[in-house]
């Protein structure tokens, strides 16, 4: 009677294993990759060199993130003259178009990406995103 019993939560512990393993593969794992991910992995990479604005200052911190749909990020923090290196006049020769400014924020797109930078006294934190409808 104790080995039927044992089986029986066995076999329902196994369904539910099963049933768990598809769930992941069938829903959560294509909402977080697509078929642009390692393209967009690339080029963040790419745009993460790109950006000669960041030579001058000291990298602190380098965090990249995933979202649903297999869109990835990097938040760079970094520390330095941000106002001289973030300005909208040395951005425009440096090639970024769309510049928009605020007290603490810029923002501004070069080729396929788009950079958005929180400015502190002497630190910030550099978002760079990939431009989803070039993908």
């Amino acid at each position: 009677m104790e080995l039927g019993k044992f089986m029986k939560i066995l076999k329902y512990l196994g369904v539910l294993v099963f049933i768990s393993v598809w769930v992941y593969g069938y829903f959560y794992y294509p909402l977080h990759t697509s078929n642009t991910s390692s393209n967009n992995d690339l080029q963040l990479i790419y745009a993460l060199h790109d950006i000669k604005e960041m030579q001058t200052l000291d990298i602190l911190n380098i965090k990249r993130e995933e979202y649903i749909g297999g869109m990835r990020k990097f938040q760079i923090y970094a520390k330095g003259d941000i106002e001289s290196v973030f300005n909208k006049h040395t951005m425009e020769q440096g090639g970024w178009h769309n510049i928009e400014t605020n007290r603490n924020n810029i923002t501004a797109h070069k080729k396929d990406y788009r950079i958005e930078v929180e400015k502190n006294t002497n630190k910030c934190i550099i978002t760079i995103i990939i431009e989803e409808d070039t993908l």
